[in-house]
């Protein structure tokens, strides 16, 4: 995978940012005022972030993220930021000697795990939060992505632009599913100069489970579930909503 096709396409979202910036806000006032968003790729909510009123630069926020690639571009990018600190490690082994005041989870990465992995990552969440501390976390709702029908043909989205070449690139999606998984394909095609084009494919795969499953899995971590929405908005989840996004806690 491209690391910077997938930065220049992402960093286009920003509807989720006042949302986490709300978040990491709050979260510099209990316990140790540090926080972690695991997953933090190329660093878009990080940079949005920081370019936003009101950032406040002395907060220390951790990122993880277990490709060096997207970290290199998010080191790069934020490299006068010294409070934000980035580390290079698979989630589910990581092993800090802190705890941690808010731990985030966005970018709908909570559900490309499996049953088995969304139970071990949850122990590890549970082993570095606070005492007061929230793990929050956003997904697709299931319950629509198994409403939709089981594929669709390739949909152009929008065309970006390589920072180095200026070639455009058109960006397409396409999906496929079953009962239990949603597969995911970004395309991303450069036009050279000549006409030649150059395409890369960015696939995920996101796992169906329903939400009551979800819920028992973090209550069974031994997490309380303060609050569930269906939007970045906070506005009540329902079935219908484009999103699930849940803060637990002790």
């Amino acid at each position: 995978m491209d690391a910077n096709y997938y930065h220049l396409h992402h960093i286009l979202f920003n509807e989720d940012i006042l949302f986490w910036k709300n978040f990491l806000l709050r979260a510099k006032t209990i316990d140790s005022g540090i926080s972690l968003e695991l997953g933090c790729g190329t660093g878009r909510i990080f940079e949005l972030i920081s370019n936003s009123e009101g950032f406040n630069e002395q907060q220390i926020i951790y990122g993880l993220d277990n490709n060096l690639e997207m970290l290199s571009i998010a080191k790069k990018n934020l490299s006068h930021f010294h409070q934000f600190i980035f580390i290079e490690k698979n989630m589910l082994e990581m092993n800090f000697p802190i705890k941690f005041s808010l731990i985030y989870l966005p970018c709908n990465t909570f559900s490309i795990f499996s049953i088995i992995d969304q139970k071990k990552l949850l122990n590890k969440i549970k082993n570095h939060l606070s005492p007061k501390g929230s793990f929050i976390f956003s997904q697709p709702n299931p319950h629509v992505f198994k409403s939709i029908p089981d594929s669709e043909e390739p949909e152009s989205e929008i065309t970006i632009y390589n920072e180095e070449t200026k070639n455009p690139i058109m960006i397409s999606s396409e999906w496929r599913s079953d009962s239990q998984k949603f597969y995911l394909s970004w395309h991303y095609d450069e036009i050279s100069s000549n006409g030649d084009v150059s395409r890369t494919t960015l696939e995920t795969t996101h796992h169906l489970t329903n939400t009551n499953k979800i819920k028992k899995i973090i209550t069974d971590s031994g997490l309380i579930i303060k609050n569930i929405w269906g939007d970045f908005d906070k506005s009540r989840y329902t079935k219908d909503s484009d999103n699930l996004i849940i803060e637990a806690g002790f």
